[in-house]
């Protein structure tokens, strides 16, 4: 896989994945593809740390 820079809609679908915001529908496939890996990521990061024990 080659490094490069995201499209415009690329880079906003990541940060409306990271801000918990709503995909939006005019944005490209790859845009799409972009928000649902890193919602994802955050879905499995955030059940993981659920069933972590917390030391006490």
């Amino acid at each position: 896989m080659q490094d490069r820079l995201l499209t415009y809609d690329e880079q906003k679908a990541a940060d409306a994945a990271f801000a918990g915001k709503p995909f939006n529908s005019d944005w490209s496939s790859d845009s799409k593809a972009i928000y649902d890996g890193i919602v994802g990521a955050m879905a499995v990061r955030q059940a993981e740390c659920e069933l972590e024990p917390t030391g006490r």
